[in-house]
């Protein structure tokens, strides 16, 4: 079969996620930040988040392991549409094409419902999704082959007709275990000419 649906991963594919700038108050800088949330364990975390933790038990845990710690944690909930705020250039243009040449268009990413409604309106292009597998909704993430066959069986996708495009190469592997055609992303013109080669665009 030829390819006919394109599965888009959110975060630094469509959108920038950049929890930095939901923490201003505490980091001047994105490098020390990043040094920061590393030491505060943040980023295990935030999968937990994504893995559809709520918000309040995520803070709860905060509470109880390392309260001197509550105050970033919570401003992240608090700010997180800022994290979410920036896209990655030309990727929203290109699935305006795609849209406009009658590609299927999905996506498939790990995050929280709070993050996913930021990115809804960062990157307006993501309306013409058909459906979004949403790791926090479905109580599994990626790499787990699980939440890539459920979408595809609940859509009545055909796997050797998607693409799937992902910043994470663990996840584009993953999705050719379960015989997707899948690409890492690396920027909005890459894309565009692997799109290109695979007549989609």
């Amino acid at each position: 079969m030829s390819l006919a649906n394109v599965i888009f991963d959110f975060g630094n594919v469509i959108n920038l996620w950049r929890p930095h700038l939901a923490l201003t108050a505490f980091f001047d800088s994105q490098d020390q930040a990043e040094t920061g949330l590393r030491a505060l364990g943040f980023y295990d975390w935030n999968g937990e988040q994504d893995r559809g933790r709520s918000a309040a038990d995520g803070l709860a845990h905060i509470a109880a392991t390392q309260p001197e710690a509550l105050p970033v944690f919570a401003a992240y909930l608090d700010n997180i549409a800022l994290a979410h705020s920036q896209l990655v250039p030309g990727t929203s243009e290109l699935i305006e094409r795609l849209a406009a040449r009658g590609v299927g268009l999905f996506g498939l990413t790990n995050a929280s419902v709070a993050g996913f409604d930021a990115v809804c309106q960062t990157a307006p292009a993501i309306r013409h999704m058909q459906d979004v597998a949403l790791s926090s909704r479905e109580g599994v993430m990626k790499p787990d082959p699980t939440i890539f066959t459920r979408l595809l069986e609940r859509n009545d996708l055909s796997a050797d007709t998607c693409l799937f495009v992902d910043d994470s190469a663990a996840n584009v592997a993953a999705a050719e275990g379960v015989g997707l055609d899948a690409i890492v992303f690396i920027d909005a013109a890459t894309l565009e000419t692997d799109l290109t080669k695979r007549g989609l665009l």
